[in-house]
């Protein structure tokens, strides 16, 4: 979990303009359709957050956007690492508050999302994010390509906002 004034002061403007590069597009205004595979995360961490007394979190398109962005930069340059989360999240507009994220990959989409959501819970790092009453949004991004020597894996971005 970040909260955004200790982003703020890290950084340049190398980092900045690659941020800025990320989300190009994002501001375009459409709304955003989370795919079947988003959605199944959603409802997932929201069940598990549901039989332990949390609030649900509702869908946010602007993370959702933020999200898939992330995933799509991992797939297409071969890393997985969260890199500075809240900075790329200022960039889809989000300045305010406590963001948080979940990063997770399989070598393929057939039982990911189980998996994944249960390999967060077993991680008190991703449990307390994933777990957190402070959150209030979320946005799932799931990008299929090849990754780490496999053809058709699937990387998820799960970003976390607390208002």
């Amino acid at each position: 979990m970040s909260s955004f004034g200790s982003w703020k002061r890290r950084g340049g403007a190398a980092l900045a303009a690659a941020l800025l590069a990320l989300s190009a597009g994002a501001a375009n205004g459409a709304g955003v359709e989370p795919t079947a595979t988003e959605s199944a995360f959603v409802h997932s961490i929201n069940q598990t957050r549901d039989e332990r007394g949390i609030a649900p979190l509702r869908l946010n398109e602007d993370l959702v956007r933020a999200a898939r962005s992330h995933s799509k930069h991992m797939v297409d340059h071969g890393y997985f690492e969260h890199g500075p989360f809240a900075w790329r999240l200022m960039r889809f507009g989000f300045e305010t508050g406590t963001v948080g994220e979940n990063l997770g990959w399989r070598s393929s989409r057939q039982g990911a999302v189980s998996t994944l959501v249960e390999m967060w819970l077993r991680s008190s790092s991703h449990r307390a994010v994933l777990l957190s009453a402070d959150f209030r949004a979320v946005g799932v991004g799931a990008r299929i390509g090849p990754f780490k020597g496999w053809d058709r894996a699937i990387v998820v971005t799960v970003d976390f906002w607390s208002a």
